[in-house]
């Protein structure tokens, strides 16, 4: 999984790795947004930040659901906000364990704990 976030970031990463909350992805385009977001707020350089973690750590990422980054994702299988929302309106929207929908809908999962520094794998700069 990865993590985009910006270069000023990674000492701290490496150090005490990832909050709570962290948003994970397998998609690069949407790692490449985050990494551009954090980078439009602390500077540095977009990097992102390897990371192998257990499933059971993993939940939906509801905001992803709400606001999908359909323009950077590679690997969405909709193109469109409206077409996400009628889906999941007649599927179900997903509980929080069931991570697998919100990656392959959203393109994203959120931690329910910090991710260790020892967890992390390596960084890249974008």
């Amino acid at each position: 999984m990865i993590h985009g976030t910006s270069s000023v970031y990674v000492d701290e990463i490496l150090k005490n790795g990832l909050r709570v909350g962290t948003s994970l992805t397998r998609d690069e385009g949407i790692a490449d947004y985050f990494g551009a977001e954090a980078v439009d707020d602390a500077g540095g350089e977009a990097v992102w930040v390897y990371v192998l973690v257990p499933t059971d750590i993993l939940e939906v990422d509801f905001p992803m659901l709400e606001e999908p980054i359909l323009g950077s994702a590679e690997t969405l299988p909709f193109t469109n906000e409206s077409d996400l929302h009628n889906h999941l309106t007649a599927i179900g929207w997903p509980e929080s364990d069931q991570w697998e929908v919100s990656l392959e809908l959203g393109g994203g999962v959120v931690t329910n704990r910090p991710i260790r520094p020892d967890e992390i794998i390596r960084v890249e700069q974008i």
